[in-house]
C-alpha cells in the first residue's frame, strides 16, 4: 500500500495539473524545483525567464462580483446614515 503523503507522487500530481493549482503559483514551483532536484538536474530560479505560458485564472464568483459592487453602495449609505447624527459642518460631501 502506498502512503497518501507520498512527496514524490504529490509533487507529480502538482505539476501535471497546473490548472488546479494556478492560484497559487509558489506551489507549482517549489514542486517543480523538487521532481528536478530529485532527478539531479540543479535549478537556479535567478537564470529562470517569465514563463512561456499563461494559466488564466478562474473567474470571479457571481457573489464577489456581486460584493465589489454593491460594497461601496453600502458604505455610502452607512455614512450618510451617521452623518444624521453630526454637525452640518462635519457631513460627508455626495
Amino acid at each position: 500500500m502506498t502512503d497518501i503523503f507520498d512527496r514524490d507522487q504529490v509533487a507529480a500530481h502538482v505539476v501535471s495539473h497546473p490548472e488546479r493549482f494556478c492560484r497559487v503559483p509558489a506551489v507549482l514551483a517549489a514542486q517543480w524545483a523538487y521532481l528536478k532536484l530529485r532527478r539531479g538536474q540543479p535549478v537556479r530560479f535567478d537564470r529562470l525567464g517569465e514563463p512561456a505560458y499563461l494559466i488564466d485564472r478562474p473567474e470571479a464568483s457571481p457573489l464577489a462580483v456581486d460584493l465589489a459592487e454593491r460594497s461601496p453602495r453600502i458604505s455610502a449609505a452607512v455614512a450618510r446614515r451617521k452623518a444624521q447624527f453630526l454637525p452640518p459642518e462635519q457631513w460627508p460631501t455626495p
